[in-house]
């Protein structure tokens, strides 16, 4: 089976205030960390974008192989689901595994495991919480689902992804605590991001 990589960088970002992906971290921006963790994989990697910008044109330059996609404008909203769309879209490979562009901790076990469970059959593989929270956005998904998210879209573009986990078929869940939290942290708020650094310096 065909795998790629997909990051999810289109949000607006309002909690925060900024633009999460390019804040600093270390050396370097957020979402530079995570495409350096994944870059010598030698797994296609495409970056969902709400637009495109300088910071975006350097990583293409730096990144050879950057696949850069802009969500599509059918569905005016900054819902994550759109910019999976967009993924599942523009991809040929069969399984994507989708990270999102502010998880500079992202697991390569993590993301190897829900490969191979997309390998079995599995349309959907997700993160799940204790608590029974899912998490959409460290996921893997089969491309055969496309067609599905857009009829959910045009229905709601504003769907949640407990809805549309709840109208796929074969669906399977990973416990986060298997692989650790820190593997899908990302950040929504300021305070968010400073426990993030606190993690990543190695403080907590």
């Amino acid at each position: 089976m065909r795998k790629a990589i997909g990051i999810l960088a289109g949000g607006l970002s309002r909690r925060m205030g900024r633009k999460k992906e390019f804040l600093p971290l270390d050396d370097s921006t957020m979402l530079e960390h995570v495409m350096r963790r994944i870059h010598n994989l030698d797994i296609p990697l495409y970056l969902s974008v709400s637009r495109t910008s300088p910071m975006i044109s350097h990583y293409v330059e730096e990144f050879q192989g950057l696949n850069v996609v802009i969500d599509v404008p059918e569905f005016n909203v900054r819902n994550p689901l759109v910019g999976l769309y967009t993924l599942l879209t523009s991809i040929d490979e069969d399984c994507l595994i989708v990270i999102a562009g502010d998880s500079p901790l992202v697991s390569g076990e993590l993301m190897s495991y829900e490969s191979t469970l997309c390998e079995k059959g599995f349309l959907a593989v997700l993160p799940i919480w204790v608590n029974g929270k899912v998490d959409p956005v460290h996921a893997a998904y089969s491309r055969e689902i496309a067609d599905d998210l857009e009829s959910m879209l045009k229905e709601d573009p504003w769907i949640s992804a407990a809805r549309m986990i709840g109208n796929i078929d074969r669906v399977a869940f990973v416990g986060v605590e298997d692989f650790g939290w820190s593997s899908v942290v990302d950040v929504d708020t300021p305070i968010e991001l400073g426990y993030l650094i606190r993690i990543y310096e190695g403080r907590d």
